[in-house]
């Protein structure tokens, strides 16, 4: 592989320390946002090439080295092509593997390499952990251990399930989390209860005999625990 195109996501984090924005639940649509990422090669410095909005609003910490913004007048198809083409000649490119179905047609359109999903080249990089990497999901782990003792004392019967959730989403924000590492569940199950385990989005009153279940995660400097219980 030749060049590694990498858009905002967990792969760019590890490999520069490139915060990602917190995944949403809306589509959040940017102009030129397709092009938002950086591109690698060996022995050079990555090149990234940001929207304006990106750079603003989703990377408060900035970029490394001196990223090319795209403004929105810009012609961001134009400026994604040069920074292709100066490469010189490619053979193969590899791209993330959650890359823009855009960004796919306009590498394939710009160029004649064959196209590679990258998962193959940073998986086993990111597979074996550091000890500073074990370090901080080791953190992400104590959060979540801490917010379920806190939580626990919450529990009681003619409580909604609603509200314990909402309520360990806050007790991880204070306890150092950035955010959930997924939707958190806490869900009530038992001869009370008909419901299967996939039917974990209620405000259903907690009843007395029921068994409580807890399903989610800390995130502590971009690595994430995921933690369940049963109560």
């Amino acid at each position: 592989v030749d060049v590694f195109f990498c858009p905002p996501s967990g792969d760019l984090e590890y490999l520069t320390g490139t915060q990602r924005r917190k995944s949403t639940f809306g589509n959040i649509s940017y102009t030129h946002g397709w092009i938002s990422g950086a591109f690698f090669r060996p022995n050079h410095a990555p090149i990234f090439v940001i929207p304006r909005m990106v750079a603003e609003f989703d990377m408060p910490a900035g970029a490394r080295g001196d990223p090319i913004i795209v403004n929105e007048t810009d012609d961001g198809a134009a400026i994604f092509e040069k920074v292709l083409k100066d490469f010189g000649p490619i053979s193969a490119i590899a791209v993330e593997e959650r890359t823009r179905a855009d960004a796919v047609l306009h590498i394939a359109k710009s160029t004649v390499a064959e196209i590679r999903n990258a998962t193959p080249l940073t998986n086993p990089m990111r597979r074996v952990k550091s000890a500073e990497e074990i370090d901080l999901i080791v953190d992400a782990c104590r959060v979540a251990d801490m917010s379920m003792g806190e939580i626990t004392r919450h529990v009681a019967g003619g409580i909604t399930e609603r509200e314990l959730s909402e309520e360990l989403d806050h007790l991880l924000h204070l306890d150092g989390s950035r955010g959930v590492s997924f939707d958190t569940a806490v869900w009530a199950m038992g001869p009370s209860t008909d419901r299967g385990a996939n039917d974990r989005d209620r405000s259903s009153v907690i009843r007395n005999g029921s068994s409580l279940l807890f399903d989610f995660g800390a995130i502590i400097g971009g690595y994430c625990s995921d933690f369940g219980r049963t109560l």
